[in-house]
């Protein structure tokens, strides 16, 4: 445990009535929010969680809580479990999970990136992505009489460049309203791993929360990819969990429960 640890000041207080509705909270989950509000702009809190609830539905219910209150979320951790886990339990229209879609649970495809972007672009993909198709058959149909129609070939190839031209479109197009759809979201869920990639670069959160143990070094890093206003480190109390040493942060602070 850290040496230097400062007393929380409480200056926001919550009740279970007032926690959104979504979730039901017991003290030491209430206790855990009202550290989180009463945390400095800059600061680090380590939540030693010891309770028999899980991090991930503590993590959800914090996440949702400061949305509730105006904040921007990261949600994250080592575990692609973990991270999926809080996901499942947070509304699809705020929450935005990061991460390869072949690792994502089913369940949770309709949280990425991806699938959010073509919901959004409604029609105006759908009718580009019906051209597309359109020409797939064509060009199958010209190849079998590829041999037998050389005034086909010509077709085929004027075909093949504007199939072309229209999958750099279809790209593009949902590239731009991706970069929308993440800064749009006010809970974005990823993995520690994730998060290092230029997906994240300048993007700007209020508090971020991270489950398991993590270092110094990665903490450091992490701040020179994103910008957050407040960090919380979950973690339990069967690891060496210390709260990392920080520059220029005001505060560190540690919750044992």
């Amino acid at each position: 445990m850290p040496g230097n640890v400062e007393h929380i000041q409480h200056t926001q207080k919550a009740s279970e009535n007032d926690l959104g509705g979504l979730f039901s909270w017991d003290s030491s989950q209430v206790q855990v929010i009202e550290s989180i509000l009463g945390l400095q702009l800059g600061s680090v809190l380590t939540v030693v969680w010891i309770s028999g609830a899980g991090r991930s539905v503590l993590i959800a219910k914090i996440a949702y809580e400061l949305v509730l209150r105006g904040e921007r979320v990261l949600v994250t951790s080592y575990s692609d479990r973990v991270v999926d886990d809080a996901t499942m339990k947070l509304p699809f229209d705020l929450t935005l999970r990061i991460g390869d879609p072949k690792k994502i649970p089913e369940a949770l495809i309709q949280y990425t990136v991806g699938y959010k972007s073509k919901l959004r672009l409604g029609e105006k993909l759908s009718s580009l992505q019906r051209k597309i198709d359109e020409i797939h058959v064509m060009l199958e149909t010209y190849l079998f009489y590829r041999e037998k129609d050389i005034y086909k070939m010509k077709d085929l190839q004027e075909q093949q460049e504007r199939l072309d031209k229209l999958l750099r479109k279809r790209d593009q197009l949902i590239s731009g309203e991706s970069v929308k759809v993440l800064k749009d979201a006010k809970i974005v869920a990823s993995t520690l791993t994730c998060i290092s990639t230029q997906r994240f670069n300048d993007e700007q959160f209020d508090t971020v929360l991270i489950e398991g143990s993590i270092q110094e070094p990665t903490l450091l890093a992490l701040s020179r990819v994103f910008k957050a206003r407040k960090w919380v480190l979950i973690g339990d109390n069967n690891r060496d969990f210390k709260t990392p040493e920080m520059p220029n942060m005001p505060q560190r602070t540690e919750l044992v429960l």
